[in-house]
């Protein structure tokens, strides 16, 4: 599911999974490239002071789940952004380059789990 800023709407998906794999990008003043695998209680999960309901964002929406007892394990596999103020489709050149890293992460996670799946070549 592409999440995108879909905000509180995505509490009903993941107020009903058990386990919940969150694939984006992570700012933690690291080179750009960098991998993350966070979980258990490197996920954040906090409601900040907010302006407006439309500032929700994935930490809050899991605050939110875990006040209705609704608590997915949850796994963030993310990357260091290299430029997050140019709007683009394409990845830059150091994203781009750790992209198989990326995805060989999110698929030894599903191993973990003992989830099926099948690789698709190009």
């Amino acid at each position: 599911l592409d999440g995108g800023v879909l905000g509180m709407r995505l509490m009903g998906v993941i107020g009903n999974t058990d386990v919940l794999i969150v694939v984006d990008a992570v700012e933690n003043k690291q080179p750009p490239g960098t991998l993350y695998r966070l979980a258990d209680e490197q996920v954040p999960r906090r409601i900040l002071a907010k302006q407006s309901m439309h500032q929700i964002d994935l930490p809050e929406v899991l605050a939110l789940c875990s006040a209705i007892e609704k608590n997915p394990q949850t796994v963030v596999i993310g990357v260091e952004p290299e430029d997050i103020t140019t709007m683009d489709v394409a990845l830059t050149p150091a994203i781009a380059a750790k992209l198989d890293d990326l995805v060989a992460m999110v698929l030894a996670e599903l191993d973990r789990l003992g989830t099926k799946y099948a690789v698709r070549t190009a």
